[in-house]
Parts: C-alpha cells; sequence; structure tokens
C-alpha cells in the first residue's frame, strides 16, 4: 500500500515537472536534472551513430545495425558481369553504382579513336559512361561529356563531370579528365610543358575520365566521367544480375596517347 501511494505520488510530481530545457535553475537539485538529462540525450545520440555512420540520400545509414540488431554488411563489385546474392535475412539494400569514365583524346588525329565509358547496371538500372574525348585534328579538341540519362528508376542519379578541351599553347595542351559525381578520379592533364606525353589514366573504379595526350603543346580532350545512382530496395529479391562498367580506351599513338577512361564500381550494402 506504501508502495503504491509512494509511485502514485512519483507519477504525479513527474507529470507536473516543467521540461528540463524550460527549467530555471533555482538550485542544485535543477543542475543536477538538467546534468542528468543532457547525459540521457549523450546516450541517444550515440546509440543512433551506433546504428549506422555512412548514411544514403534516402537517410538509411550503412555500417551500423539493422532493426535486427545484426550488424550491416557490404559487398564491392570491381569488374565484370555477374550475379549478386542477396544474403539470407536482408531486409533491405543500398546499392550505389558507376559507370565508367570516358577515354582521352590524343594529341595528333593519326591512331586509334577514344572510346566512350561502359555502362553500369544493377537489375534493370543502368548507369551511362562517360564521352570519349576528341583527338586533336588541327581544330577541333574538346573534352568528352559526362555520363548522364541512363535508363531505369534510381532513388538518386548523378550526371558525371565534362572532360576539359585540350590547348594549343604550353600548357593549355594537357586537358583532364572528368570525375564521376560519387567517387571523383578524373585524371589531370599531362605535365608535358609543351613536349610530348601519353594522357595519364583515370583512377579505377572510380569512373573517372581519362587525361589527353599532348604533342609540342598542342592536346585533345579528355574524357567525361560516368554517371553515377543510388538505389534503395526493401524487401529484396534472392537475386539481381549486375555489370560493371569498364572504362574508355585513348585514342592516339604511342608517345602522344590519351589516357585512358577509370572503371566504374557497384557498391550494395546490407541491412538485416
Amino acid at each position: 500500500m506504501i508502495t503504491g501511494l509512494l509511485l502514485a505520488l512519483a507519477l504525479t510530481a513527474q507529470a507536473t515537472e516543467p521540461p528540463f530545457y524550460t527549467r530555471e535553475v533555482k538550485s542544485l537539485l535543477d543542475v543536477g536534472a538538467l546534468n542528468q538529462n543532457s547525459r540521457a540525450l549523450a546516450d541517444a545520440v550515440r546509440r543512433i551513430e551506433t546504428q549506422g555512420a555512412a548514411c544514403s540520400v534516402d537517410g538509411t545509414c550503412a555500417g551500423g545495425t539493422g532493426a535486427s540488431g545484426t550488424p550491416a554488411t557490404r559487398q564491392v563489385i570491381l569488374s565484370g558481369s555477374g550475379n549478386y546474392t542477396t544474403p539470407s535475412g536482408t531486409v533491405r539494400i543500398v546499392v550505389r553504382m558507376t559507370a565508367g569514365g570516358g577515354g582521352g583524346g590524343s594529341a595528333i588525329a593519326e591512331g586509334a579513336t577514344p572510346t566512350n565509358g561502359g555502362t553500369s547496371s544493377f537489375n534493370s538500372i543502368v548507369t551511362t559512361g562517360g564521352v570519349a574525348g576528341i583527338n586533336y585534328n588541327g581544330t577541333v579538341r574538346g573534352g568528352g561529356a559526362g555520363g548522364s540519362g541512363g535508363s531505369g528508376t534510381a532513388s538518386f542519379r548523378a550526371k558525371g563531370n565534362g572532360g576539359g578541351s585540350g590547348g594549343s599553347t604550353g600548357h593549355a595542351g594537357n586537358a583532364h579528365g572528368g570525375g564521376s559525381a560519387f567517387f571523383g578520379g578524373g585524371a589531370p592533364g599531362a605535365d608535358s610543358a609543351g613536349s610530348d606525353a601519353n594522357g595519364i589514366a583515370g583512377a579505377a573504379n572510380t569512373g573517372g575520365g581519362g587525361g589527353a595526350g599532348s604533342s609540342s603543346g598542342v592536346g585533345g580532350g579528355g574524357g567525361g566521367g560516368g554517371e553515377s545512382a543510388e538505389i534503395a530496395i526493401s524487401s529484396p529479391g534472392a537475386s539481381y544480375d549486375y555489370t560493371v562498367g569498364a572504362g574508355g580506351t585513348g585514342g592516339g599513338s604511342a608517345g602522344r596517347l590519351g589516357g585512358a577512361g577509370g572503371s566504374g564500381i557497384i557498391i550494395v550494402d546490407e541491412f538485416y
């Protein structure tokens, strides 16, 4: 009976107690109450942080625990085509992918033509590779456009950055490759100081475009970066087909080649 009475009194006091953030500090008891609430808030923040450190556009956090308390897992796919298998117990996956970057153009018109970056896909959703730069032909030396306009419904899409245009004097001939929106990786222009130099390749698994080759202060255009996309899938199926886009090849001939584009990548975060 006494225990019940004390509990009722405690609940009544708690119900009439003002919120800690509006309480006027009149005594050490009030300071203690504020400290207690601050500690509780800090503990809540820590619990949120442990549920995930890397958050996607739709608010899902990777690298922590899902609703079941099971730690999230990740699969990183660097090349090729195949079949992704969803782990048992997965209730949601978040996929981030980037297509390949375009190859850089050469300082001369002769030789190979640079190629566009390859498309990356997961199930029916596709990202488009970056466009190749142009081999310098005396007048035209434009950079390739960034990949965009891929098919399928994604949670979020981002166009790749375009490659730089080649110039005709000194370092102006050293055009850079465009980076992808998610992973960057565009190659810098070749540091030729007006002499022959091969372009630099875009960084692997970033979708970055290749840099242009140069010769006697002239150069081709840099390759464009690959398109990026994010896909959030609740109640995922048992498996999905995928393809990682290859980087485009650089143009021209030995000594003044454009750099190859960086390959694409697919990252799948799995929640339980």
